[in-house]
């Protein structure tokens, strides 16, 4: 929780610059552009860089949480292993995932100001110029990756089904699991022999109350 928690400050802070990151020629570029960039295209990269990476490292932080609660609950897994290997495992296989994606954009140039967010993300400046014409592009205009609407939408999706189907699949399987315990409390329950004192005590009790 740590760890989501400080990601969550460091991604919050990078976007709560808004458009300050931005280039000075963002105005010329997006005339209908609301935001005013005070920045260069280093420091909307610096910005870019840091607000991808942690949104992603995020998504990663709470399918590891997802994952370790179906370890501990479904699976009883000991807490003490899950803090040896577990938790370091997923934190730096998410470290090496996350960088490595957002440096694809960093390589590609295509971490620049967009119509879609007020900071710096992934897309060509202008946007989605490479799928017009890529001798429009200021940077990015990359022919295989498309950095525009195109782009976008594989993103969004790859973002959303890595999001939801982890948690769905935990959920349901915890849920099971869960149930399943729960039935077989309760038949134990329902079969196991009163003793002695509790059933005195409950006629004991009945008859009290029926001399009142």
């Amino acid at each position: 929780m740590f760890v989501l928690s400080f990601t969550d400050l460091i991604y919050s802070t990078s976007v709560g610059l808004t458009t300050l990151p931005m280039p000075t020629d963002v105005g010329e570029v997006y005339p209908a552009f609301a935001g005013r960039g005070f920045g260069t295209p280093l420091t909307c990269t610096i910005q870019g860089f840091i607000s991808t990476s942690s949104v992603t490292f995020i998504a990663w932080v709470n399918i590891s949480l997802s994952l370790y609660y179906l370890l501990k609950i479904r699976y009883q897994t000991p807490k003490e292993k899950l803090r040896k290997y577990f938790e370091p495992i997923m934190l730096v296989l998410g470290l090496i995932i996350c960088l490595t994606f957002t440096w694809s954009y960093l390589r590609r140039q295509e971490i620049n100001p967009v119509p879609y967010t007020p900071w710096c993300s992934g897309g060509d400046y202008p946007f989605a110029c490479s799928e017009v014409d890529i001798n429009l592009c200021i940077r990015g205009g990359n022919e295989k990756t498309r950095g525009g609407l195109e782009g976008f939408k594989t993103f969004l999706i790859i973002y959303l089904m890595i999001q939801l189907v982890p948690h769905a699949v935990c959920f349901i399987l915890n849920y099971v699991s869960v149930r399943r315990r729960e039935k077989e409390a309760e038949a134990l329950q329902e079969n196991q022999p009163q003793s002695p004192e509790i059933e005195t005590h409950a006629s004991s009790s009945r008859h009290n109350y029926s001399k009142i």
